[in-house]
């Protein structure tokens, strides 16, 4: 599974992104177990970052 890209501004907070190329891939090839999971794990870490950005 590819790692989540993340990127750092100027701020010390990271933003966390999706990569749709990634979800199309496994939908196309039916691979829909592993698309929730990439999707719950992004899920996952956006929340994380909402919790520690306050």
């Amino acid at each position: 599974m590819l790692p989540a890209r993340s990127t750092t501004g100027a701020s010390t907070r990271s933003s966390y992104s999706v990569d749709f190329a990634v979800i199309e891939a496994f939908t196309r090839n039916e691979l829909w177990d592993q698309a929730a999971e990439y999707l719950a794990e992004r899920a996952q870490r956006l929340e994380r970052a909402g919790r520690n950005s306050w």
